[in-house]
């Protein structure tokens, strides 16, 4: 849900390592959600369900605390920082909570999005204009998430098209969820890589110069 002191402890190694290494990127914590952005930026008390369905407050470090640590061992590789909403909310980052750097080579903002999630222009769109932006993960297939209503999830055939046309119109930086045959979206049918219909073809055609067209926003 979101960043506890374990992170500092990981943070500290892991940035010592790779450390101004250009070809790592620093995803400082995946798919925050269940809190606020207050709490997301800068830390304070979350709580967190059990498996037994009981609850316990934790403390969080916040996003910046993440930042700051990297920093502080002399890593100047650029950070990505996920919004709320499992990545997809990125409307704080306008709203007074965009990270501070600290001496490196700069901060994204991730957002991910699939085939069920509505508000493009609010929820990362217009932190673009200002800020660089990953997609860092995106895709559909045919195969419904157990956890959408089947009917909130868009046919692939329709949807992937204008995410490509989106993501090539606000030239985002971009990457398509996943390559492997058993996840869901999968780029792939198969380990000989043939494309899936719903995602895997449109994305393929897209790495090879095609340009598609934003016919309709979400």
């Amino acid at each position: 849900m979101t960043p506890d002191e374990s992170c500092i402890a990981f943070w500290k190694d892991a940035a010592a390592r790779y450390k101004n290494n250009p070809a790592v990127l620093f995803d400082i914590f995946n798919e925050p959600h269940g809190t606020t952005w207050e709490v997301w930026r800068n830390g304070g008390p979350v709580e967190v369900k059990q498996k037994d369905q009981t609850s316990k407050t934790i403390q969080s470090v916040g996003m910046q605390a993440l930042v700051n640590t990297i920093r502080e061992t002399g890593a100047r590789n650029i950070i990505m920082a996920g919004g709320l909403a499992y990545a997809y909310d990125l409307t704080g980052i306008l709203k007074g909570y965009a990270l501070e750097e600290k001496g490196g080579n700069g901060i994204m903002y991730a957002t991910h999005f699939y085939n069920w999630h509505k508000g493009w222009a609010e929820h990362f769109l217009a932190v673009a204009e200002k800020y660089p932006v990953l997609v860092g993960e995106t895709g559909a297939d045919v195969r419904k998430m157990n956890f959408i209503p089947e009917s909130a999830q868009e046919d692939g055939m329709t949807w992937t098209p204008d995410m490509l046309g989106l993501v090539q119109k606000y030239k985002l930086n971009w990457t398509a969820w996943s390559l492997h045959t058993g996840a869901t979206p999968s780029l792939i049918l198969d380990w000989d890589y043939t494309p899936t219909p719903s995602c895997g073809v449109f994305v393929k055609d897209a790495l090879h110069g095609k340009q598609f067209e934003l016919k309709k926003m979400r």
